[in-house]
């Protein structure tokens, strides 16, 4: 082509200026068509080209629509002995169109991305790095949709179990949880992680609708269903995460879990900033006690450095119904640290009167220990058929070793004036101790002014008071009459 010829084209399209702005919006809309038309075949190439998930990743259905989102159904997610690590039955992404057409695929790429029905299964070090594992045999029975009377929900309640069902339960979850760590710690040592993040710069929008997910952390394992979760997460800044969950199980039974906040990735170690709301957790599954399913709602805020979050909150039960003490109103304060749950100001109705306690839990043996001490209770509401008046304080110590049959409850009471059927008293004193329903009372005395009656020991077994023989004593010490419980008489010496 000629000086001359290119003159004239240039002439022209100075005199037609306005063509050229319709004709590069044709031109992009070619090229962006061009891609849509494309994207199962640039899926794949960028598939083959990412380094952040190991294994291979494929999908049924690709469809790209020139707004940079792309559609697909049933993408599968599977490590290099083919183990599916993860299954997404439909979602969609939106990716950087310039780095896709110049075929420059980054950790920033993927913008946003949604994705629906998905399981995904995430293991925690103790450093809260993470990594996405394939599904334990526990997910699998997790229900896409919140179902009390789903087969999942069945399986894991543990409403009419016996202690030795229990106790099996809880070694089964210790084996696959010691089983679990092996593994995953071996992977560690060869270097093996399947979502690697390292040197990645990840700036994107995750949202989940109707998940399922587990996480394993240390000696526990979570599972929750119904998730919805929205996290917007730039790795050189910050990230903020809402999730919410439905039915929950594994180490902690319960329904209704709420997790919101932030985290902050401009410190050397990211510092955290969380609100984390349990409403219904079943104590039963806390090792608290058999069938003891009263719902404990926690609030807890939790901040600090990622490796060493510390949380603090508050505790709800309105009934707490424990062998031999009905509690009422319980609210108190938490402080969790590695683990460890320690209860401050807890306060309680109980029996019409009202108890003051504190404690600590540890999550990962299960073991507890409550103190407590409490003023006016009244024994007509505790045993109200065995006509014992009087209000009495006690102290009280509770120590599990985390089964209900390794629980005992334990401590010393005095009580006030009051009345035994026809017999008036001035106080009694004694000590107690409570293992797996039976109450058992030792050392007691009862003042009658001018008289001392003394037993070895009474017991409440299943809420109904035994006797032991009543000695009398007179003024001077001297024994002189005792009453028989069981022909309910008294008998001169």
């Amino acid at each position: 082509m000629g000086r001359q010829s290119v003159l004239r084209i240039l002439g022209f399209f100075r005199r037609r200026w306005y063509f050229v702005p319709p004709l590069l919006i044709l031109a992009l809309f070619l090229v962006l068509k061009l891609y849509s038309w494309s994207a199962a075949f640039i899926f794949n190439t960028a598939m083959e080209q990412q380094d952040m998930l190991r294994g291979t990743i494929t999908a049924e259905e690709i469809v790209a629509h020139i707004d940079g989102y792309v559609y697909f159904e049933n993408l599968e997610w599977k490590d290099p002995k083919g183990n599916t690590i993860l299954l997404i039955p439909e979602g969609d992404f939106q990716v950087r169109i310039l780095d896709v057409l110049l075929g420059n695929y980054k950790s920033t790429t993927i913008q946003e991305l949604n994705l629906k029905d998905v399981s995904l299964s995430i293991w925690l070090q103790d450093d809260m790095s993470w990594d996405l594992v394939p599904q334990s045999k526990m997910m699998e029975r997790v229900p896409k949709k919140p179902d009390p009377e789903s087969e999942w929900a069945r399986t894991v309640s543990l409403t009419g179990k016996t202690e030795e069902e229990l106790a099996e339960i809880a070694e089964r979850k210790r084996r696959l949880g010691e089983r679990r760590r092996k593994e995953q710690q071996q992977k560690i040592e060869e270097g093996w992680v399947n979502f690697n993040l390292e040197g990645k710069h990840i700036k994107t929008k995750l949202n989940l609708e109707n998940a399922r997910m587990e996480i394993f952390y240390k000696q526990r394992h979570y599972l929750f269903n119904d998730v919805n979760f929205d996290l917007d997460v730039d790795t050189e800044k910050k990230m903020d995460l809402d999730l919410s969950a439905g039915r929950f199980g594994g180490t902690m039974l319960g329904y209704g879990m709420r997790l919101r906040g932030n985290m902050d990735f401009t410190e050397a170690v990211p510092e955290t900033n969380f609100t984390l709301i349990f409403q219904n957790i079943d104590l039963s599954s806390l090792g608290m006690g058999m069938n003891l399913h009263d719902p404990v709602a926690l609030l807890v805020y939790m901040d600090g450095p990622i490796s060493h979050p510390i949380g603090r909150g508050s505790l709800r039960i309105d009934q707490l119904r424990i062998p031999n003490l009905n509690f009422s109103n319980v609210t108190g304060k938490v402080h969790y640290d590695d683990g460890i749950v320690r209860f401050t100001d807890v306060d309680a109705d109980v029996y019409g009167g009202h108890l003051k306690a504190t404690g600590q839990y540890d999550i990962d043996t299960r073991y507890y220990f409550i103190e407590g001490h409490g003023e006016h209770l009244k024994t007509g509401i505790a045993l109200p058929k065995d006509d014992l008046k009087c209000e009495v304080e006690l102290d009280i110590k509770v120590d599990s070793k985390g089964s209900p049959k390794n629980t005992t409850y334990s401590g010393v009471f005095t009580s006030g004036k009051g009345l035994y059927r026809w017999l008036p008293f001035d106080s009694i004193k004694g000590q107690f101790k409570s293992s797996f329903r039976n109450l058992q009372f030792y050392d007691i005395s009862i003042d009658m002014g001018g008289l001392l009656l003394t037993t070895d020991a009474l017991s409440v077994v299943d809420g109904k008071l035994a006797l032991h023989p009543i000695q009398i004593w007179d003024v001077d010490g001297s024994p002189f009459m005792y009453y028989d419980p069981e022909h309910k008489k008294l008998v001169k010496n």
